[in-house]
Order: C-alpha cells, then sequence, then structure tokens
C-alpha cells in the first residue's frame, strides 16, 4: 500500500481499575525514572489470529477483554494515572486519583491481515493505524502539565485476526514492565477474570522507598529536566505522514543456531579486544554515566 489507510472507528471506552480498589496514590520518580522524561512515547503492536466477524468480537470477546483489562489495572495502577509536572522547582511525579482511566478504542481495519503480519517489506504507514493516540496533555491553572500515559486500541480484521496497540510513556514503564502488564492482562483474561491466576510473585511492585541514590543523580537529572521543561513538546508520539514517505519496514527473522553464533562471536570479541558500545546521552548525564562506569571499572564491579 502506497498511502496510509484509515481505519473505521466502532467504540471508545475509559476503562479504570475497579471502584475502590485503588485509593488516590502520588508515587515519586526515581533518579532510574528521571531521565525517561524527555524521551518520546513507546509503541507496540500485537497481533493475533482471530477467524471470526467482528459482531462476534464486540459481543463474546469485548466484554471480557474490558473487564479483565479494569482487573489489570488494579494492579498496574501507573498506567491509568498521570505524569505531573509542576514548573521548577518542584519535581515530576505520577498521580492516580479515583476514576482515572485508560482510554480504550475498538476499530475495523479492511487490509488483509495476512499481508500485514508478513515479513516481506512494507510500507511503514500501513502499521500506524493501529497504534492508538494518547489524549492531549492538559496545563491546570497553577502551571502544572498533565500528562496520560497509556492509550489502547484492538483493530479487529473480520473473520482474520486482531492487533492490539498501545502508546505508552517510558516513564511509567520499560519494554520489560509493559510486557509484564500485557502478560498479565493476557492471564487474567484467559482465567475468566481470576485474579488468582496471577502469582505474588508475578505482581509489580511500586514501592520507592528501596531505590537508594548514593551518587545523588538526581538532582543533576532534575536540573536537566528543569532546562528542557519549559519548552518541552509533552504531545511527542505524533509522526507526520510526511516523514514517512518512502520509508518501509520489514521483519528479519533469527533462528536458534544463528543466535548461538552471534553469543559466540560476542564472546571471542570479547576475549581479544573488550566490545565497544554507543550511547547518547545529553552531556549532564553522560558525564555522570561515564564517572559511575569508570568508578564500576575501578572496582571490578563492571
Amino acid at each position: 500500500m502506497s498511502e496510509s489507510h484509515s481505519v473505521e472507528v466502532i467504540d471508545q471506552f475509559e476503562v479504570s481499575p475497579p471502584p475502590g480498589s485503588v485509593t488516590s496514590t502520588s508515587l515519586p520518580l526515581s533518579f532510574f525514572d528521571l531521565p525517561w522524561l524527555l524521551c518520546g512515547p513507546m509503541q507496540r503492536l500485537f497481533f493475533y489470529e482471530f477467524p471470526y466477524s467482528t459482531l462476534y468480537f464486540t459481543q463474546s470477546i469485548l466484554p471480557s477483554l474490558k473487564n479483565s483489562l479494569s482487573l489489570t489495572l488494579e494492579q498496574f495502577f501507573p498506567f491509568a494515572s498521570s505524569l505531573m509536572c509542576p514548573p521548577p522547582p518542584h519535581k515530576p511525579y505520577i498521580l492516580f486519583n479515583n476514576g482515572d482511566s485508560v482510554p480504550f478504542t475498538v476499530v475495523e481495519s479492511t487490509l488483509d491481515f495476512d499481508q500485514v503480519i508478513a515479513d516481506q517489506a512494507g510500507d511503514v504507514r500501513e502499521l500506524h493505524p493501529f497504534v492508538p493516540k494518547l489524549p492531549p496533555t492538559r496545563v491546570t491553572s497553577d502551571g502544572t502539565r498533565v500528562v496520560p500515559l497509556l492509550a489502547l486500541q484492538v483493530a479487529v480484521f473480520p473473520n482474520s485476526g486482531i492487533c492490539i496497540g498501545a502508546q505508552f510513556c517510558h516513564v511509567a514503564a520499560d519494554g520489560m514492565a509493559f510486557h509484564h502488564f500485557m502478560k498479565s492482562w493476557g492471564s487474567i483474561f484467559r482465567s475468566r477474570n481470576d485474579m488468582a491466576c496471577l502469582e505474588k510473585s508475578m505482581l509489580p511492585s511500586h514501592d520507592r522507598a528501596g531505590i537508594k541514590d548514593p551518587l545523588e543523580l538526581e538532582s543533576i537529572f532534575l536540573k536537566d529536566w528543569w532546562s528542557w521543561a519549559s519548552y518541552w513538546d509533552y504531545d511527542l508520539g505524533t509522526t507526520h505522514d510526511d516523514q514517512l514517505t518512502g520509508k518501509v519496514r520489514v521483519t528479519l527473522s533469527i533462528g536458534q543456531p544463528q543466535i548461538e553464533k552471534l553469543k559466540d562471536l560476542v564472546s571471542i570479541q570479547c576475549m581479544k579486544r573488550g566490545v565497544e558500545v554507543g550511547l547518547a546521552l545529553p552531556k549532564g548525564q553522560m558525564d555522570v554515566f561515564s564517572g559511575i562506569f569508570e568508578q564500576g571499572l575501578k572496582q571490578n564491579q563492571i
């Protein structure tokens, strides 16, 4: 397909944790979180075969999908929260208030499902309609910017498959944490909303008390953030169509034998002369990282 296509919106919802299950909660950002304030939203697409009609999906699958999402958000409530960015010198934080929710959209696509998920090269614009848009940032009377953290969308390919799309702020979760959320949602859905399917070891921890900052990195990262905050575009993630013109995406499959060869190659290279790692950070953060890295080398901890 040479041009991006549109999808038909079937329904839109706001999904919250079960009423009364989560109290109003404020989560401070640790020095691990702060550098990601300047990162654009993350986007994920998950494709599943589903050889049934759109009507069957909306009547038989969607209610359970929404209910299981609500139960999942009880444990992963930061995704339903907002990132609060007050003017300097106040620190940004994550805030959940009773009734906060995640926008959940259901759309229908007329594209060929098998072609969309195929490995061969395809126009990158084909996939963008399956990524939901985060609600716009709003500004309170005291100048605090309120940034939504997650949006979800299900695209139905009638009698072929579905695609669950997500867009989320990196400050709320990294890739591993988000996949933890998705796996938990899937487990609750498959168990017909039985929360007992989640073992205690699978539950997320939102406690920041155990995170220590002996090198006082928070103050350094906050300084970087405040220098950007006054003109930072919080509504990142909108990619203009002209930026994608002439670009293709392709899937390359790497089997276990190739992975083992790569591991052996890296191991041999390490023994010979080490491995170079490229890293791009703002100057202040790079200076801090370099100092920590050199200190770790001296102490044989890296």
